[in-house]
Parts: C-alpha cells; structure tokens; sequence
C-alpha cells in the first residue's frame, strides 16, 4: 500500500536539495491530527470561523488559511512560532487583512515564512519583516507584490529566497540590495522585474548561491554570474546582447573545464548570430557539457557539417531559425 508520494524535485541538480511528498489514502488526516495533539503544528482556517489561541498553545509550526475571519494570537505564543505560512485560496474575496491581525515584529524567532496567494498592493504585512532576524526561509511564490522593501536586506540569514510573485500588469521593483544577503544558497528570482533607477542587480557577493532562477542579463549584471563559485543550477536569460551572452558562454566554459556539476537552462533571445564572430562564440557554447537545456529565438546561422553538442542536452527549442540554420543539428 502507497502512503507516501514522492514528487520531482523542482531544480533538477546532482545535488538533491529539494524534495516533496504528499500523503494519500487518508494519511494526511491522521499525520495533521497526530501533530496538533502533539502542538507540534496548529493549522487555523478562518474561513468557517474565529481562532482564538490561548497563551497554552505553544506550536513551532502555525499555517494560517485567510477567510472572512479573524484570528487572535497572543504575543506570547507568536514568540514561539519558528515556522509560519500565511495562505489565501483563489476565487475568495472576502477576507480579513492580514496585517489586521499578523504583526511579524511579534515573531522574533521564526526561521522560516512562507507567503502564498497573498495580494499586498494594499497591506502593510511587510512593514516589520526585517525585524525577523533569523529567518532563513522567505517566499512570496504566487503573490502579488508590487515593490520589495530595501529593508529585506537586514536578513542576514536568509537561505532561501523565492521571489517568483505572480505575473499580471505590475512588476515588482527590486531594490540592488540583494547582493548583501551573503548567506542565500538558493535565489529564486521572478520572471519579470524592475530595478531601481535602471541600475542592474549586483549579485557577485552572493558566493554561497548554489541555485539561481531567472536571472536575466538585462536586469542583473552578466560577469557576476562568474564569481558564484558554488553555484550549481542557473536558470539564464539573454536577450539581444553578444557581450552577455559572450560572458554567459565564458562562464559555462570555464565550468567544464573545472568538472564543476553545473546545470544551465538557458533561454537566447533576439540573438542573430550571422558574423563569424557571433558564430565562434556560439559553437563554444553549444559544446559546454554543463548544457541542459536550451531555447533559442533568433537567427542561428550556417555551423559545421557536424557541430559539437553538449552530449548533456536534453531539451532544445528553436524559434524562428530559418531551416538552413538548425538542419546542421540534426546530421
């Protein structure tokens, strides 16, 4: 009998950093019920009714569902609260603000938060979030979240930080302050962004970064990608600029070179490669084994009769290559 389902973990490295599971058959019923009795984890769902905790209450781990209700949490038992996850379930629209009744300067020891779902164009949830010393763990996947405070920078532990907030007609603007959060081993960035002042980020100080999302060339700085000596999966985009994807194919080269377990997803925009220069510079990329995968939009130009591949690659996606172009791939 299957109890436990194990899914794939989402970075695909060498390394197995993240995993997940999930319960079947009735196992999760139990497991919960099991961990409350034991205040090991308290889930409150405020959208049948209030919550009230008593200062007896002591659990580590709070989840919180918004609803159309309210939740009283004693100072006392929010100085306990190591983990904390704030959720708000599509299609609902009437709800309590959650900074009605979340003052996260009350939570001086959580170590890991967790935002999902949650529009904060019009709350103020965020105000006290560099008062979190500790935390390592901080997301806001699926969010809405139109400016990250500058103040983020004071989480000088954070770990992991998933940025991947909900795509739609505003983009979130980025302060260049990430770069002094020294300790990220994982940096999720989002899709789309906008920086401060049109500067790009800085990243070249994040040396313990083992895992980069979305970075994108036109919004970070392309040679900072060369100082993460530990990086292990980078998630790239280039657009329409040689020099970064000269600089992106450099670092992948020097990579191989090194045996570093490397894996790259990278996605070429608007690239025409038709000098021989461009072309050089593209051949070397294709031959880095640390390629996994690749999308290219743009003109790839006439390559050897049989051109050296990364014997790696497992995806290839070629948009608007005109036949002559990508018929040298497949002799």
């Amino acid at each position: 009998m299957v109890v436990v389902e194990v899914q794939p973990e989402e970075v695909p490295t060498t390394k197995k950093f993240f995993k997940a599971c999930h319960f079947v058959q009735g196992m999760e019923i139990f497991c919960v019920s099991n961990c409350e009795e034991k205040c090991f984890l308290k889930i409150i769902d405020l959208r049948p009714e209030d919550c009230s905790l008593s200062s007896s209450d002591g659990p580590r781990r709070l989840v919180i569902y918004l609803g159309k209700y309210n939740v009283d949490i004693p100072p006392k038992v929010s100085k306990t609260i190591r983990s904390l996850r704030v959720v708000l379930l599509r299609n609902q629209h009437e709800l309590v603000s959650p900074d009605k009744m979340l003052n996260l300067k009350e939570f001086g020891v959580l170590r890991v938060l967790d935002f999902d779902g949650i529009d904060f164009q019009w709350q103020k949830l965020l105000t006290n979030i560099s008062n979190l010393e500790f935390l390592r763990y901080l997301s806001f996947k699926g969010c809405i979240l139109d400016e990250l405070p500058s103040s983020i920078c004071k989480l000088s532990y954070l770990r992991v930080f998933d940025l991947r907030v909900e795509g739609g007609v505003y983009e979130i603007k980025i302060p260049n302050v990430l770069w002094k959060l020294r300790r990220q081993k994982h940096l999720y960035l989002p899709l789309k962004f906008a920086t401060q002042n049109g500067e790009n980020l800085q990243l070249n100080n994040l040396t313990q970064l083992e895992t980069l999302v979305n970075f994108n060339t036109s919004l970070c700085r392309a040679n900072d990608v060369s100082t993460l000596c530990k990086l292990r999966y980078l998630e790239a985009k280039v657009e329409n600029n040689f020099p970064d994807f000269k600089s992106i194919t450099s670092y992948m080269r020097t990579s191989t070179s090194n045996e570093c377990q490397l894996h790259c997803s990278i996605d070429i925009i608007d690239l025409n490669c038709y000098a021989k220069e461009y072309s050089t510079v593209l051949k070397e990329f294709l031959s880095c084994e640390v390629l996994r995968t690749l999308q290219f939009k743009g003109f790839i130009g006439l390559l050897s009769p049989s051109p050296k591949i990364s014997p790696n690659l497992t995806q290839l996606l070629l948009h608007k290559s005109p036949c002559q172009s990508w018929r040298s791939f497949l002799v």
